[in-house]
């Protein structure tokens, strides 16, 4: 329509052009011309503001990838804004996968746009196209295994939505090949020396175990159990493997009834973790073991409690104490009870102070069970003697009640007794309380003054230990306090010595600066006394004016008389100069003057 209208306007002019001899007719069409013109410049900036508006989203675009061409995530964004037109998109990926630099790449990575790529030609049923962006896209040289992984994964993703099980399989059979022993020991030097990353991510690729994983479900859902036990394995004598895979593969043993090999894979996996994350394969280990063999094979089960042990470290009591309740109970269920009962005894003696009294809790229990009160005294005494001081209260309150059960009274009152020692009324009032209830039921009134008498000399004697705590806590925190206070000073010191040591290269600079300035001012000083002794040697005024000639001769006579030393001193030069130049002019018109009266006369 712009061009119709433009070639209209083209066609008016050369018409004006040629009608010259009709001026009104020619005035009718510019004035038809111009309107049109008008209306047609209109026309054109609607249009070009539309189209701008329509332009705006890829200006946009471009400013920003002209900021950053390493922006992954606007080049996503880019890809969307030319949707339905193919061309373009294939055209801004491509750009995109070339442009993108991996290490440089923020707001995602390089593998993202590959896999986006591949992505757009799968949903239009180009699936050959697809293959070819991943198969140049698992070349590239990415900043991490984890991103050559996620392409991989993408890749073996796709052939799986499409129903290509065995071409996926082939993938991940390529992607997962393992080094050789000898690349392997390479490798493992190279990382020892901190060199893994001049390897390619692609001879790397086998530490992945991301795409491990999906190569063991893959075989695990459509191949066969030993092609499977071959991954797991192979993952195992790579290092690759995690705990939570280990518990698959030995689940995958125990479902296909694999029993020996299951223990088997227990035992790998021990051997490549370490404690934390080889606690929940032992604890596997051995509850499968033991409910496997149950009591046919006592002994190898107790090696194996007693491997599990030895292996645990000093930093994992709660590990530790469950590991001798598992043997325990074994030796209860399937072994003897003395052995059991000896097994808790190693317990509360292995395990720290701190968690002695349930170890002690569950002991006593099962000792009242198998061997009667005589050897639960026992268990008890030696409770009291090894638990917290705060555990001892709660001990003996169990040891008084069993022995008030029995009809054991001056026992039970003695063990409270006991257990009032290390019990300030304040803080165990259950225990005081348990007593008191004791003494009201079994006791009479000399019993019962006892009882107050010892909470008495207990509340005093906790009191004065208060006291005496309080009081060490004061001195500790009043030592704290001057040393704290002798810190500050030492910093204030340090403060002021640096302060005085500023200060005196202030002072310094500042009496340079005095003395600067007093220079100066002598200088300034020198040469006003210069000028007044100058300004003195000039001839005085007189009232007969003096000739030219005279002043020239005074002012080489003051000339002669000086040698020039310093600048101001040339500016003096300078202004003699000067007037000399006006004395020789005044001499001038002197002489003019005195040519003038002699014509006249």
């Amino acid at each position: 329509m712009l061009e119709m209208r433009l070639d209209e306007l083209d066609d008016s002019d050369n018409d004006d052009d040629d009608d010259d001899d009709d001026d009104d007719d020619a005035d009718d069409e510019n004035k038809h011309g111009s309107k049109e013109d008008m209306e047609l410049e209109i026309d054109m900036r609607e249009a070009r503001l539309v189209r701008l508006a329509e332009r705006q989203p890829f200006l946009v675009s471009d400013v920003k990838l002209r900021q950053n061409p390493h922006n992954v995530q606007e080049w996503l964004n880019r890809v969307k804004l030319y949707a339905g037109n193919p061309e373009a998109v294939v055209r801004t990926f491509t750009q995109a996968v070339t442009t993108i630099v991996p290490d440089r790449a923020t707001n995602g990575k390089l593998g993202a746009v590959w896999c986006a790529f591949a992505r757009y030609y799968e949903k239009n049923d180009d699936l050959e196209s697809a293959r070819v962006i991943f198969d140049k896209a698992v070349q590239v040289e990415y900043a991490s295994v984890e991103e050559l992984a996620n392409v991989w994964c993408r890749y073996c993703e796709m052939e799986l939505r499409l129903g290509h099980a065995d071409r996926a399989r082939e993938l991940l059979r390529r992607a997962c090949n393992a080094p050789s022993d000898k690349q392997l020991k390479f490798y493992s030097v190279a990382a020892l020396r901190k060199k893994e990353a001049n390897i390619a991510v692609q001879k790397r690729l086998y530490k992945s175990t991301k795409l491990w994983t999906m190569y063991a479900d893959v075989e695990e859902s459509l191949g066969t159990l030993e092609s499977t036990k071959a991954i797991y394995n192979t993952m195992i004598d790579l290092k690759v493997i995690t705990p939570q895979l280990v518990l698959s593969y030995a689940r995958l043993m125990e479902e296909n009834k694999y029993y020996e090999e299951m223990f088997r894979v227990y035992e790998k996996g021990i051997g490549v973790f370490e404690y934390p994350h080889v606690r929940p394969l032992w604890f596997a280990y051995l509850r499968k073991f033991c409910d496997r063999v149950r009591g046919t094979k006592i002994e190898r089960t107790r090696d194996l409690f007693e491997q599990a042990i030895s292996l645990c470290p000093e930093d994992e009591p709660i590990t530790l104490r469950k590991f001798y309740l598992l043997y325990a109970q074994f030796e209860e269920r399937y072994g003897m009870p003395k052995r059991a009962m000896h097994v808790y005894h190693r317990a509360c003696q292995a395990v720290p102070k701190e968690d002695r009294y349930l170890m002690y809790n569950a002991y006593v229990t099962r000792c009242g069970q198998f061997f009667g009160l005589s050897k639960t005294r026992e268990v008890y005494q030696a409770a009291i003697e090894n638990v917290m001081d705060h555990d001892i209260s709660r001990v003996c309150m169990r040891y008084a009640r069993m022995e008030r059960k029995y009809g054991e009274i001056d026992r039970a009152r003695g063990i409270y007794a006991y257990a009032a020692q290390y019990s300030p009324p304040a803080l165990h009032t259950k225990l005081w309380s348990a007593w008191h209830e004791f003494e009201v039921e079994h006791g009479n009134e000399e019993t019962y003054r006892d009882m107050l008498q010892v909470r008495r000399s207990v509340q005093t004697r906790f009191s004065q230990t208060n006291f005496e705590a309080a009081k060490q806590r004061m001195e500790k925190q009043k030592e704290e306090k001057q040393e704290l206070e002798a810190a500050q000073r030492i910093k204030k010191r340090k403060r002021e010595a640096d302060e005085q040591t500023n200060g005196d290269a202030k002072a310094q600079q500042q009496q340079q600066q005095q003395q600067q300035q007093q220079q100066e001012q002598q200088q300034q000083q020198q040469q006003q006394q210069e000028e007044e002794r100058q300004q003195q040697q000039l001839p005085k005024p007189s009232a007969a004016p003096l000739s030219a000639a005279a002043v020239l001769q005074a002012s080489r006579r003051a000339m002669s008389q000086r040698v020039v030393t310093s600048a101001s001193e040339v500016d003096m030069m300078l202004q003699w100069k000067q007037l000399e130049v006006e004395s020789s002019i005044v001499h001038l018109l002197l002489e003019l003057e005195r040519s003038i009266h002699d014509l006249n006369s």
